[in-house]
């Protein structure tokens, strides 16, 4: 019985334990998403120009060279990624999103919301109405590829200042007052490139518990096993 007792514990320490996979990267002024390819540039870098300024930068020796407007997929692809939705978001429409997902990554690509208030204020939104970090509100509007002569706006929008208020992300919000020459202090653009970082796949690891259960199982089966020789 012994045995048989220890023998469990030995194989319960050949358990595998899965380590986390690797996930989004901050890299300073940009976000990389292995998941989908992309890295995403801070959206803040491109508050207060238009889509014209802006696309005309994406030349050799440009402002963004090696950069591109995101597609509304993609921009739904990076919001599906990041909150590990059970099923990826392909609307255009608004789509709530469970409260604090939203936060981290609106701190990583820049709250345009902010930024405006930082440039006629010099304070961001929630010091200049007295909330305190991630409890009052912050979002990023960022312009998408257009359709036609309007622009495609989408939305993340992080809400904490009622226990009634929601977050959410809103893709494809057209407007036709919108053009693509049109500039607002708190609208910027979201911006692709190919990433170089690698997406692995989740390798089996043992924890340090692991090792110590293990251990305790040797020393078992080799108490026993001195223990049957000192009977013989």
């Amino acid at each position: 019985m012994k045995k048989i007792i220890t023998g469990c514990v030995f194989l319960g320490c050949l358990s595998p334990v899965f380590a986390m996979p690797i996930d989004f990267v901050d890299q300073g002024d940009y976000l990389s998403d292995p998941h989908s390819g992309l890295d995403w540039l801070d959206v803040t870098t491109s508050v207060n120009q238009s889509y014209n300024y802006v696309s005309s930068q994406f030349g050799a020796d440009g402002a963004y060279e090696g950069w591109r407007y995101a597609t509304t997929a993609e921009f739904n692809t990076l919001v599906s990624n990041w909150t590990s939705q059970p099923s990826p978001i392909t609307t255009i429409g608004l789509v709530g999103i469970a409260e604090g997902l939203l936060a981290p990554l609106i701190d990583m690509l820049g709250s345009t919301l902010d930024s405006y208030y930082m440039n006629y204020y010099g304070q961001t939104y929630n010091d200049y109405w007295g909330y305190t970090s991630h409890n009052g509100l912050s979002y990023i509007y960022g312009m998408t590829n257009p359709v036609g002569s309007n622009v495609n706006l989408s939305v993340i929008y992080d809400n904490e200042r009622t226990l009634s208020s929601s977050d959410y992300i809103q893709a494809s919000i057209l407007s036709s007052l919108w053009s693509t020459n049109a500039v607002r202090g708190d609208i910027g653009s979201y911006l692709v490139r190919d990433t170089a970082v690698v997406y692995k796949e989740p390798v089996t690891v043992p924890e340090p518990a692991t090792f110590a259960l293990m251990g305790l199982g040797l020393a078992g089966i080799g108490f026993f096993k001195q223990r049957k020789q000192k009977k013989a």
